[in-house]
């Protein structure tokens, strides 16, 4: 299978793909000027958390779900809509971290809001599908040959 194929292969590929690149990328900010970043206005939300829990989430999430996108099983894929889900209580918190800066509208304030819905439906999608064939595999397993 080519790469095309494989990226495409589910529906929620290419979302897993997109999701751990901003949630590592996220990382790398907060890593490279997390500091400077709280003198800004909009990131002063983000002072309640120490920087290296918010660095370390980031990341760990990010790679957890890049590595798990890139397994072609049932258990696997069940896992990476897992990490989908909690990554959307990440963009979750995020994005009412910078609506705590309003005014002026931000987008990161809607950016984060997306990433959050479409997170948790995508990782609801992923699980509800490879449960299905998760128990088709077993059944299939199960059956007697001829």
């Amino acid at each position: 299978m080519n790469i095309l194929g494989k990226i495409f292969e589910t529906a929620t590929r290419p979302f897993e793909l997109f999701n751990s690149s901003f949630l590592i990328w996220y990382g790398y900010v907060f890593a490279v000027d997390g500091e400077e970043l709280y003198t800004h206005h909009i990131y002063q939300s983000f002072q309640d958390i120490p920087l290296e829990v918010a660095i370390g989430v980031f990341v760990l999430l990010g790679v957890a779900q890049f590595v798990l996108t890139w397994r072609d099983s049932p258990n696997s894929n069940i896992l990476s809509g897992f990490i989908l889900i909690v990554s959307s209580l990440v963009w979750f918190l995020m994005a009412a971290a910078f609506s705590q800066a309003y005014p002026p509208l931000n987008m990161d304030m809607f950016a984060c809001g997306l990433m959050c819905v479409a997170s948790i439906t995508s990782g609801k999608y992923l699980i509800d599908c490879n449960k299905k064939w998760k128990f088709k595999l077993e059944q299939l397993e199960k059956q007697p040959e001829k």
